[in-house]
């Protein structure tokens, strides 16, 4: 947790929105969810420098009364924490501006007028929050008959990118892993709906659209009749990460393709024992911090390169928020 939330307090438009948020309204009312209002309350004090450290209990809480797997002090995956807490945020920032409206409905503050384009809107944009805004991509799913070579494609949102390590490699670099995650994999069991063949099929990925924040999951961990953890290392750039060679086409020109490090969460350890810290680049400075639960040290930018990266954090260099 320590580790996912300095990152998440280090990324560009989102610290600053959770500083600026109101949490309750003028009658004292809470007006956003709990996980919302847990979180806003950390950024705004980290951000404050009143103390030396702050506590995660509060929304450690929140987080268990939402999500079973953390209402018990049991360890955990921070990536599979990190993905809770954004699903959270999104579905509860998602729901205010209903909130509200329904509100003003009952309260005959909207005309059925625009009650009813207020419905139609939020139906369009069920969808978006500021964390979608800020973390949502999509790309383009295909499946291949591997006997008829039938297509079949499907557009999907992602609020990152889960990316495989090349095998039997000692080192490899975080384009070599990003090409595998597209390149895709073969889907045993598949019955084709046009020549219903069980053959299988072949799947690739193509990225459509790539969001203002790219988040990108290492995946160190894997099943080979016991789980285990790839202790190889991955090059990663700190500076201009060109995503251009792994989009689509067609899609080239679309607006985000450079991006600049801002956060690693690493894990050092094994499967069985492990410990997380993280690596965030300080935005009016730009140096480097080695956050280690409640110690914070500065670091060169050459230490933060290191086989321990796990989550990367990249900011798009034309972020525009």
């Amino acid at each position: 947790m320590n580790a996912v939330v300095q990152c998440v307090n280090s990324t560009p438009g989102l610290s600053e929105f959770l500083v600026h948020l109101d949490c309750t309204s003028y009658s004292g009312e809470p007006t956003h969810g709990e996980t919302v209002q847990e979180l806003a309350a950390i950024v705004k004090a980290l951000w404050s420098g009143r103390h030396k450290s702050e506590s995660l209990h509060d929304l450690k809480n929140a987080m268990g009364r939402r999500h079973a797997c953390f209402r018990d002090s049991a360890q955990q995956d921070a990536h599979e924490f990190l993905l809770c807490l954004l699903n959270s945020l999104h579905e509860e920032l998602t729901d205010v501006s209903r909130k509200q409206m329904l509100r003003e409905q009952d309260n005959d503050g909207v005309p059925d007028s625009r009650a009813i384009k207020l419905l139609q809107d939020d139906s369009q944009s069920s969808s978006q929050s500021p964390i979608s805004n800020l973390f949502g991509g999509q790309y383009k799913s295909t499946l291949r008959c591997v006997s008829c070579g039938n297509q079949s494609a499907k557009f999907e949102a992602f609020s990152h990118l889960s990316v495989p390590m090349p095998a039997r490699a000692s080192q490899c670099s975080l384009h070599e892993c990003i090409q595998l995650f597209v390149e895709g994999d073969t889907i045993s069991g598949w019955t084709c709906p046009e020549c219903q063949s069980s053959d299988g099929a072949t799947k690739r990925l193509d990225i459509r659209r790539l969001p203002p924040v790219l988040i990108i999951h290492i995946q160190r961990f894997y099943n080979d009749g016991a789980w285990k953890k790839n202790q190889s290392s991955v090059l990663f750039p700190l500076k201009n990460l060109d995503m251009s060679p792994h989009l689509a086409t067609e899609d080239a020109h679309q607006q985000h393709h450079r991006y600049h490090l801002y956060g690693v969460v690493n894990h050092y350890g094994s499967m069985d024992s492990g410990h997380y810290t993280a690596f965030c680049r300080a935005p009016n400075t730009d140096r480097w911090h080695k956050y280690d639960d409640h110690q914070v040290h500065e670091r060169s930018g050459g230490s933060v390169q290191s086989s321990a990266g796990y989550l990367l954090f990249y900011s798009a260099i034309d972020q525009r928020l």
